[in-house]
């Protein structure tokens, strides 16, 4: 799939912060320097998130846009990072978020290509204060839907806030509620032999979709959706198959 993974581990945030937080940080780590940073774009997601349509997620440069947001009027306003004001701004869902290279680098302020794991926390920990996370957070049963957990959701809509008030000429977005394969709604099964990928935008898989709970109805979405790749499908299948076996 032509894939590059990167590997950080975390000392002073927990994994579960520094997996949400990092995906800010693309453009500033050293391999984002083998790309052309005006006319390659970086694009955030969810774990769980599924996208159907690049066009949905993608600036068009053809329009001098850089920045692209999507389902960008779904929330309420955010709380800034601490450490930046007590004030509340418009909220950026960072479901997906693609923009170049360039216009992270800007929108974040990174002052060099070369940030390791340790620049990044202490760069987060520069925006929220030295007691807003701690290394066991991702223990803590009261974490999800805490301000922790929305930490990530915090610091790019108050960079991003700052950054339009200069460019929003740069920015498109897309307003419209996703048409949304949902978790908590999932079709019928057999509704996936009939469903075309044309009439959806995305899907909210389930969380544990390779597990033998869940397989039964997460194959026949992936049956939907790559149902012109065999060879994709083959891989997933044998996929599951050592992942359960583990």
């Amino acid at each position: 799939m032509n894939t590059k993974i990167i590997y950080l581990k975390s000392e002073k945030l927990s994994p579960v912060s520094l997996s949400q937080i990092v995906r800010l940080f693309p453009a500033s780590l050293p391999i984002s320097n083998i790309y052309d940073p005006e006319n390659t774009i970086f694009i955030t997601s969810d774990a769980d998130l599924f996208v159907f349509h690049l066009k949905n997620h993608a600036p068009n440069l053809l329009q001098n846009k850089t920045l692209h947001l999507y389902n960008s009027r779904c929330c309420n306003p955010v709380n800034i990072p601490p450490k930046r004001g007590k004030h509340k701004v418009r909220m950026f869902p960072i479901g997906t978020i693609g923009a170049t290279i360039k216009t992270w680098r800007n929108i974040m302020g990174f002052d060099r290509q070369n940030y390791t794991f340790k620049d990044i926390e202490n760069y987060v920990i520069n925006e929220f204060g030295s007691n807003f996370f701690h290394f066991n957070d991702s223990n803590n049963p009261r974490l999800i839907g805490s301000a922790i957990w929305y930490a990530d959701q915090s610091l790019i809509s108050y960079k991003l806030n700052l950054w339009l008030k200069g460019n929003n000429h740069s920015m498109s977005e897309r307003i419209e509620a996703p048409r949304r394969i949902d978790r908590i709604k999932w079709p019928q099964l057999s509704k996936f032999k009939e469903m075309k990928i044309e009439d959806w935008d995305d899907c909210h898989q389930p969380t544990a979709g390779f597990t033998d709970n869940e397989w039964k109805k997460f194959k026949p979405f992936l049956e939907f959706a790559f149902r012109t790749d065999k060879v994709l499908l083959d891989k997933l299948q044998k996929y599951r198959d050592k992942f359960v076996s583990k």
